[in-house]
C-alpha cells in the first residue's frame, strides 16, 4: 500500500513539473515582444543566519561522531551482507 502511494506521489510530481514546463514554454513563445521571459525555476533565497549556524553545528556533530566511531557504516554493510568481510574477500578487492 505504501509503495503504491509513493509511486502515485512520484507520478503526480513528475506530471506537475512537466505541466509547468509546458505552460511556461507556451507562455514564452506566445508573449508580446515588450514583455520579459518568464523563468521556469525561481532562485531559492539564501539561508538565514540561524539556518547557517544550525547547518554548521550539524556538520560539526557529524564529524565528531565519525572521528569517535570509525567504521560503523562498513560494519553495518557487513552485517546486512552488502560487503563481505576481509577474510572472505571484499567486493572489488583481490585476495592474495
Amino acid at each position: 500500500m505504501f509503495i503504491r502511494k509513493a509511486f502515485e506521489d512520484a507520478t503526480v510530481f513528475r506530471s506537475t513539473i512537466l505541466r509547468d514546463a509546458v505552460l511556461n514554454a507556451e507562455y514564452n513563445v506566445n508573449r508580446k515582444k515588450s514583455k520579459p521571459f518568464r523563468k521556469l525555476w525561481t532562485k531559492i533565497q539564501s539561508l538565514t543566519k540561524n539556518e547557517k549556524a544550525k547547518k554548521q553545528n550539524d556538520v560539526q556533530i557529524i564529524k565528531e561522531i565519525e572521528a569517535k566511531e570509525t567504521g560503523w557504516v562498513r560494519r553495518l554493510y557487513e552485517v546486512n551482507g552488502y560487503i563481505k568481510k576481509k577474510s572472505e574477500g571484499a567486493k572489488g578487492e583481490k585476495n592474495n
